[in-house]
């Protein structure tokens, strides 16, 4: 085997895992380039290239196949790692659960990550207080969340303080606490 080919192997078994790989066609040498992509069904950010798992691997030596496919998937681990911990909504490209034991490692990191910095805006409004919960819904983790609790927050961002105490109390089981910002009325604003 090639280091082309086990480059190619590496870069495919990484992007079946990915969220938007249903249309992919793994034939086509434009998914293995740095290129846009003109879909506009998919707003789809490159999750590796070739290049970039060549510029990982380094000098490329003549070696067992078995230690090609090692190094392609230790370059594959920390080209994803860097850009998890560059940015955690990284972790979105992904499905849940994946065949790959690191991988897995890396996304439960940076889903974890990506929880722990979401932030409840609490609002004070003529129907009483409400908490924004926008950045909970965004996140991975929070999703799921909202979604055991059977909340519908594909429109409605807001919740009232009701149903705010039943989601601390979901993430109290979790050992999490949503840190809530509160943001000034209007009245106190000019104060």
């Amino acid at each position: 085997m090639t280091w082309d080919e086990c480059i190619k192997k590496g870069l495919v078994d990484l992007l079946q895992y990915s969220v938007n790989n249903s249309d992919l066609d793994f034939d086509d040498e434009s998914i293995y380039k740095n290129e846009d992509y003109d879909d506009d069904y998919y707003n789809r950010e490159t999750i590796v290239t070739i290049e970039d798992i060549t510029s990982a691997l380094g000098k490329l030596d003549h070696i067992e196949d078995t230690l090609k496919t090692a190094r392609v998937q230790k370059a594959l681990m920390h080209i994803v790692k860097s850009r998890l911990d560059k940015n955690p909504r990284f972790n979105h490209q992904f499905v849940a659960k994946t065949e790959w034991k690191w991988l897995n490692q890396l996304l439960a990191a940076a889903r974890i990550k990506e929880l722990a910095a979401v932030r409840i805006v609490r609002k004070g409004r003529r129907s009483g207080v409400g908490f924004v919960i926008t950045e909970l819904v965004q996140s991975f983790y929070g999703r799921q969340i909202l979604s055991k609790l059977n909340f519908n927050v594909s429109r409605r961002k807001v919740v009232d303080k009701a149903e705010f105490e039943t989601i601390k109390k979901a993430c109290a089981k979790i050992k999490l606490t949503l840190p809530e910002v509160i943001e000034p009325t209007t009245t106190e604003q000019y104060f």
